[in-house]
């Protein structure tokens, strides 16, 4: 980072700031055409709206923060005009693109700075009408200010003295009707048609004045209050009208507001019955003009005339877990006589929402708010804007800004086609309709023992276990001692209700009746069976057998496969098999060449006392011409066993170390092992555990050192169930609360969310050979599968903190770093490491070890521990 201050040359004395680059909260957002557009502080950055690169940023004011921009015009494919507000502060924006938008294809011409007489909250273009000829050369916008009044914004064409060319914009603003005693924290403006603009404001107070103005021809121009409606028990944070509606919507509803306060509720209001187009004597309009200015949000429902009050609602929407900051309605085709809402608040979600109507009406409400969708891609606190882009390809897509200066973009049909989930479709089969297409499938069978469930209870028919054998396949086990193989379809149908394209029946074994266990092989193509009375079974696909592979002569907990790669041929499968109430494990090594062949067994010896008799997981290394199994405990702790001859050259395995506590007292749910090098027996241990927690291990196992070099706090959890590294990304995946994630830990990015209904389930997960994966799980009986490629959302710009910084320290120059790193620490206790390169910052790393907000940082001076401080005298040193 350049940390030189250029000199202005009139006065060499005194050095000037240039800006760079800026991390600030996103608090506007526009779609327009080829554009998306940005605003950051006073700063606009422009991207392209089909692949979201970045183009260019310009400062639009001095130092007031952009909190809003609208398209006013967009005379063709190449002209955008859009008019920007701040504060007070009002201006226009003319863009010219080129055919190609770049940065040399995109021409800025800006307006001069307006000024209203108060905080403007929001702002919409006037319609135009058709036999309009100064549509072209000036336009007008209404604009609702902080006190409940009406501005006029102009803007029209500045022409060149010398010539009739026009020469950029002027901007001009003045009141339309005068300020109120009410004091509001949100406005919606919508033109009912050409002179009529309806006015939705949420007061400081908790009060919602639905009111209209018209500027007709033929009359003066004149304001009514409508309705003033009372129920929230906090501030109005967000407010909005619907267009009119549908006659077959919501059982006739014809126009609605909805409204989000610091109650955390989302309340919808009916105003179907509001006739903004009658008449009044002038005695009336005068009388309702005083009422209108005469609302401070202190309503006294005793002396307010009941025409104009209301404090009942349609509808209540809970979900969010603090204030919601906005509310809108979103412009999609009803389903079954619905209406979609999205909401955003201070808990950084974006939360989709359906009205309904309320059949039983059990709660006094003619209508229920559904949350459908919970979007959660941004850190910290604060989700401050959001637009719907209509992109070229024709998918529209939500784009949402925090306080954490991120900008994502989530698909429409994942969050307003959630229950149809075009994207990750969530398919649903119970039993009988597994058994019954397998049963269709075959000619030869028993049809009656294969539908009917058992009659004794014990014996109740239902999903026992899940593996997967490769992308395409998994097998699966029932209570019965049924063993299937499902394949999933191939071909994506557009609103397809099945992903299941097949089922066949492998076999039926009295000895996995009432008890399985499954797994997949190392390699694709294989997958693993095992039962009470010890037999263990595999499944090839390849020559589609199941047979028996061995016998441990007692139950078998679960099972365990790794891979044994070896350089002279093809690799071989170890699988580490656990016995109920035995002292040890068996570990058998399946031959490369005969996959239903054992080569040897080695036992485990399982010391209860040191790590407990629960095994969880367990991976397999070759490091120094030796082989090692890691084991994970449910108690916690890591085992390294040492697999080698002994002096008459039987198989065994020593115990070389134990991690103790490495998750604490929660289970070690998975471990992988990743080699620094072969020959020296360096590597690095990753595991995970049911404490919410990801630890690496370094570990020289020619001299049993280890030691723990990184322990990492997960955005979800506690209950982390795998992990995995693909393509040079490290992802985790597990449960939290009712849902189950997968998690880029590399990018810090969450990759698909599941409602799985919590982690207490039979379950297994298959990743793509792409991002993404497939989820099959066990809910209310039913076996449910889930099937996603790619991410549930895009990145558009990446972010920072989502809470106050409070600390900054930058690396000294020099030493064995190339460039600085910049640390900041902020109040949602983490400290991020960023780089600042190609003219914006890049986080490295985000370090998780404080539980207070992060006080003071601080280099050492070689540049290589960075020492951090924060509230309950915690301080801390990181390398």
């Amino acid at each position: 980072m350049n940390n030189t201050l250029a000199c202005d040359a009139s006065s060499p004395m005194f050095p000037t700031l240039h800006h760079e680059c800026t991390r600030v909260p996103v608090t506007a957002l526009a779609s327009c055409g080829a554009l998306l557009i940005v605003a950051e502080g006073p700063f606009l950055r422009f991207h392209h709206a089909k692949d979201s690169r970045y183009i260019s940023s310009k400062r639009v004011f001095k130092a007031q923060a952009v909190h809003g921009i609208r398209v006013f015009s967009e005379e063709n494919a190449h002209i955008i005009k859009l008019v920007i507000w701040g504060g007070r502060l009002v201006r226009a924006l003319e863009i010219h693109l080129a055919g190609q938008v770049g940065v040399q294809g995109l021409s800025l011409c800006f307006s001069n700075i307006a000024k209203a007489s108060d905080w403007i909250l929001d702002l919409a273009p006037r319609p135009k009408s058709l036999d309009d000829d100064s549509q072209y050369h000036k336009a007008a916008c209404i604009a609702v200010t902080a006190h409940n009044a009406l501005v006029q914004v102009e803007i029209e064409q500045r022409k060149s003295d010398t010539t009739q060319n026009t020469n950029g914009l002027d901007v001009s603003v003045f009141d339309l009707t005068s300020s109120s005693r009410s004091i509001l924290y949100s406005a919606h403006l919508f033109w009912e048609d050409l002179d009529r603009v309806l006015v939705a404001a949420g007061t400081a107070f908790g009060e919602i004045i639905y009111w209209s103005w018209c500027d007709s021809i033929r009359d003066a121009p004149a304001s009514r209050i409508h309705r003033v409606f009372l129920g929230h028990e906090g501030s109005i944070f967000g407010v909005q009208i619907s267009k009119e509606l549908p006659t077959e919507c919501c059982q006739k509803l014809r126009r609605v507001v909805a409204s989000c306060s610091d109650d955390r509720t989302i309340r919808i209001w009916d105003v179907s019955d509001v006739i903004t187009s009658a008449t009044t004597s002038e005695a009336d309009d005068n009388d309702l003009e005083v009422l209108r200015t005469r609302h401070t949000g202190f309503t006294n429902e005793a002396f307010d005339s009941d025409e104009f009050n209301s404090s009942s609602c349609l509808a209540i929407g809970w979900g969010h877990l603090s204030r919601v900051w906005s509310v809108r309605f979103l412009e999609a085709s009803p389903c079954n006589g619905s209406l979609l809402l999205q909401s955003a608040g201070e808990d950084a979600t974006a939360r989709t929402w359906e009205l309904t109507p309320n059949p039983g009406n059990s709660a006094n409400f003619p209508y229920k708010l559904l949350e459908l969708d919970c979007a959660a891609h941004h850190s910290g606190k604060n989700l401050w804007s959001s637009v719907v882009s209509d992109v070229s390809t024709g998918v529209q897509q939500v784009i949402a800004g925090g306080s954490d200066s991120k900008v994502t973009a989530t698909p429409l049909t994942r969050v307003l086609q959630a229950e149809k989930n075009l994207r990750g479709t969530i398919a649903e089969y119970t039993v009988n309709d597994i058994l019954s297409w397998a049963q269709a499938a075959e000619t030869g069978l028993d049809k009656t023992g294969l539908v009917q469930p058992p009659k004794s209870s014990k014996k109740a028919e239902f999903f026992r276990s899940y593996c997967f054998v490769d992308e395409t396949s998994f097998l699966l086990t029932t209570n019965s001692g049924n063993v299937l193989i499902g394949t999933l379809s191939s071909t994506k149908v557009h609103n397809q209700s099945s992903l299941l394209s097949d089922s066949t029946l492998l076999d039926r074994l009295e000895d996995l009746s009432g008890y399985s266990v499954c797994t997949s092989g190392s390699r694709p193509g294989f997958a693993y069976v095992a039962g009470g009375s010890g037999n263990i079974y595999v499944y090839s696909k390849i020559s589609a057998t199941f047979t028996s592979l061995y016998a441990v002569g007692s139950k078998v907990g679960d099972i365990f496969a790794a891979e044994l790669a070896d350089s002279d041929g093809p690799g071989s499968t170890v699988l580490l098999v656990t016995l109920v109430g035995q002292g040890e494990a068996r570990l058998l090594y399946v031959d490369p060449n005969c996959s239903t062949n054992i080569q040897r067994v080695v036992p485990i010896p399982v010391a209860d006392s040191s790590t407990g008799s629960v095994i969880t997981s367990m991976t397999y290394a070759r490091a120094s011409g030796r082989d090692f199994v890691m084991v994970g405990f449910r108690r916690g702790s890591i085992a390294l066993f040492n697999v080698h001859n002994d002096e008459e050259g039987k198989h065994e395995a020593t115990l070389l170390r134990v991690i103790d506590k490495a998750h604490g007292g929660e289970a070690v749910t998975s471990l992988t092992w990743q080699p620094s090098s072969e020959a020296t027996g360096l590597g690095h241990l990753f595991s995970v555990g049911r404490d919410g927690r990801l630890c690496l291990h370094q570990l020289d196992s020619s001299a049993n050192i280890v030691e723990l070099v990184h322990d990492l706090a997960l955005p979800f959890g506690p209950n982390i169930e795998g992990l995995y590294v693909q393509d040079g990304r490290l992802f985790i995946h597990g449960f939290s609360s009712k849902k189950w994630y997968l998690y880029d830990v590399t990018n810090e990015e969450e990759v698909m969310s599941i409602d799985t209904g919590g982690a207490h389930r039979s379950w297994t997960f298959r990743s793509h050979s792409s991002v993404g994966g497939t989820l099959v799980w066990t809910r209310a009986s039913s076996m449910h599968i889930c099937s996603q490629n790619g991410a549930n959302h895009a990145v558009i710009r990446s972010g920072g903190h989502g809470r106050e910084i409070k600390a900054v320290a930058v690396s000294p120059q020099g030493g064995s770093r190339s460039r600085q790193l910049i640390a900041t620490g902020a109040e949602d206790t983490d400290i991020k490491i960023f780089q600042y390169a190609e003219k914006d910052f890049a986080c490295r790393r985000t370090i998780r070890k404080h539980t207070t907000g992060i006080q003071h940082l601080q280099w050492s001076h070689d540049g290589e521990y960075l020492f951090s401080s924060g509230g309950c005298e915690e301080c801390k040193a990181s390398a």
